[in-house]
């Protein structure tokens, strides 16, 4: 017999977890849709960890964060974790690549 996560229950953990609380009916739609299993909603709450931290979610009051459905229905999870950017030398950067600078 397989028993599935109670729908409300688990997007009260994401809820939770997320840092714009707009649009709350949009949201649970959308996570019903996705139906995760729980091991999706680590990655997802995983996820909301570090990008809670990055600039476009922390300046401005938050204004760049995307509603929680927009949020789910994108799969924002799985974007690419960034990290600050650093002063990193064009030719280091280059380098590190195995590219080498060359006169034409």
């Amino acid at each position: 017999m397989i028993f599935h996560n109670d729908p409300v229950e688990t997007f009260s953990r994401f809820w939770l977890a997320y840092p714009r609380h707009t649009h709350r009916k949009d949201a649970l739609i959308a996570w019903c849709r996705l139906d995760p299993d729980e091991a999706l909603i680590t990655t997802i709450i995983e996820a909301l960890a570090w990008q809670r931290q990055q600039p476009q979610w922390t300046t401005s009051d938050g204004r760049f964060i995307p509603h929680a459905a927009t949020y789910i229905r994108g799969e924002r999870w799985n974007d690419e974790k960034t990290t600050t950017a650093t002063s990193t030398p064009t030719v280091t950067r280059f380098a590190s690549l195995g590219m080498h600078h060359r006169k034409i």
